[in-house]
């Protein structure tokens, strides 16, 4: 590359250039090719990857701000594009995705004088979340959200959150409790009566019940980097081992039953290019751990040595897996805080970066939904942590670059 072309490309640019392998983990003998490169398409720079089939091309503007990324099968066929535009703060108006196998969907967001989010809409196919509208109080909390012709108000005790109550409702929608001297809740009660019991351990989360439904008792352990290295389900005897790296980045998941000891253990093994997953790689082994084991396994589609391609947005959010034949096998909707809509066979809990959506929850799009994000819980319901004091600020949930997002979600509550 001239030194010419280097100056007039982002740094983020240069991580994307070259031919990455991988092999999955443990040894399994399956190995994955992913072509990338930087170029041009008139003046504005482009970073483009290939990868089972699909070649995905993001174009950004000559400042590094995204414009839309396409995904091609072939040299005609356009599987995905997704299109988006911004006001003259930086803040994303309009997000248009058109793909190939369903309907076009097209999301439309207003902003305040102080770029928090007013409203939100979203239409074109199942998931749509209608028009969602916020109004904030004087310190930029949430003071209330609208989806279509219901509102939720929010009761703050100083910085704390205490209550959502439905207007027109005499009984809180969700309470928030909290100990003399613990900024983070540790308990959350619905109008159902379920209770979520939340512990924290090294200033994680430790464990979290669902009361009445005891299957749900999660319990986690932390590494010194308050990573998160086992998620488990004691009444069950199931657990899952996690490996990540110094940035945050999710590179493998091991799992295990100790009821059934024939059961195969599910491997998924993450690989990142340029910061954002762009594959997904699974295999089954015997209860030993020694080796592959051809079936598949009960907990879904995962084939020895198969690999899915993962799409994603200018946030680096998940937005959709293909198999080896370029089928969706997993699709995400977003609302604007993060709370997702999924769809397909495919069982992934990957979604903003940082956010894994594996921790157990209520149905419902007002009900608690806890996803854990680092060495804390993120309610994408309300947009809040549970270790930060402010509850909603919007301000990042739909900024101009990623580096922009990922540095909120991960340092403050969208």
């Amino acid at each position: 590359m001239s030194d010419a072309i280097s100056r007039r490309l982002p740094p983020e640019f240069m991580q994307l250039e070259g031919l990455t392998s991988t092999t999955m983990s443990a040894g399994v003998p399956s190995t994955v090719t992913i072509v990338s490169g930087i170029g041009y398409q008139g003046e504005r720079p482009t970073q483009w990857t290939t990868f089972s089939g699909l070649s995905t091309v993001i174009t950004t503007s000559l400042d590094g701000t995204e414009l839309r990324r396409t995904t091609m099968a072939g040299a005609s066929t356009v599987f995905d594009q997704w299109i988006q535009s911004r006001d003259g703060r930086g803040n994303i108006k309009k997000l248009v995705d058109m793909p190939l196998t369903s309907a076009t969907q097209s999301q439309d967001f207003i902003y305040s004088e102080r770029s928090e989010l007013k409203s939100a809409s979203l239409s074109g196919r199942v998931g749509a979340y209608g028009v969602l509208s916020y109004a904030y109080n004087s310190a930029g909390d949430r003071s209330s959200a609208t989806r279509g012709t219901t509102t939720t108000n929010y009761s703050y005790v100083g910085f704390k959150l205490n209550n959502l109550k439905q207007s027109g409702a005499s009984v809180p929608l969700r309470e928030y409790i909290y100990t003399a001297n613990e900024s983070r809740p540790v308990e959350v009660i619905e109008p159902s009566g379920l209770s979520w019991k939340l512990g924290y351990f090294r200033g994680g989360l430790g464990t979290g019940l669902l009361d009445g439904l005891p299957s749900f008792r999660n319990q986690y352990s932390y590494d010194g980097l308050a990573r998160r290295v086992f998620r488990e389900q004691p009444m069950n005897r199931v657990s899952v081992q996690e490996f990540w790296d110094v940035d945050g980045k999710l590179l493998s998941e091991i799992g295990y039953n100790s009821i059934i000891e024939a059961n195969p253990r599910p491997v998924f093994d993450y690989v990142y290019l340029g910061g954002e997953p762009v594959a997904l790689l699974t295999a089954t082994w015997d209860s030993a751990g020694v080796g592959p084991v051809a079936s598949v396994s009960s907990g879904g589609p995962l084939v020895n040595g198969a690999a899915y391609g993962l799409h994603g947005n200018h946030l680096g959010a998940t937005l959709k897996a293909t198999d080896a034949t370029q089928t969706v096998v997993f699709s995400a909707e977003y609302e604007p805080f993060g709370r997702a809509v999924t769809t397909g066979t495919l069982n992934l809990g990957s979604r903003l970066p940082g956010q894994f959506d594996d921790l157990p929850s209520t149905s419902g799009p007002d009900s608690f939904h806890p996803i854990y994000n680092g060495s804390r819980i993120y309610d994408s319901s309300t947009g809040s942590t549970s270790s930060r004091n402010s509850y909603s600020k919007s301000r990042c949930g739909y900024r101009s670059t990623a580096a922009v997002a990922r540095e909120c979600l991960h340092t403050r509550t969208p």
